[in-house]
């Protein structure tokens, strides 16, 4: 009876893990979301501010 609580426990963060990452990518989306319509209201040199907020963005996401 004792393994199969942990074995339900160990499920369950299982389960869990997927969706916390989920919201860490959702939280990280936003902020991207942000920071571009920062960028679109910045008028003049914004499209190379955006090329190097992006290529951050993809050396993150690499990381994960």
């Amino acid at each position: 009876m004792r393994d199969s609580k942990k074995a339900d426990k160990a499920l369950a963060e299982t389960k869990s893990e997927p969706s916390r990452h989920i919201k860490e990518l959702e939280h990280k989306k936003e902020a991207v979301s942000l920071k571009i319509e920062e960028i679109k209201e910045a008028g003049s040199g914004a499209w190379e501010h955006l090329k190097g907020v992006l290529k951050k963005l993809l050396m993150i996401l690499n990381i994960l």
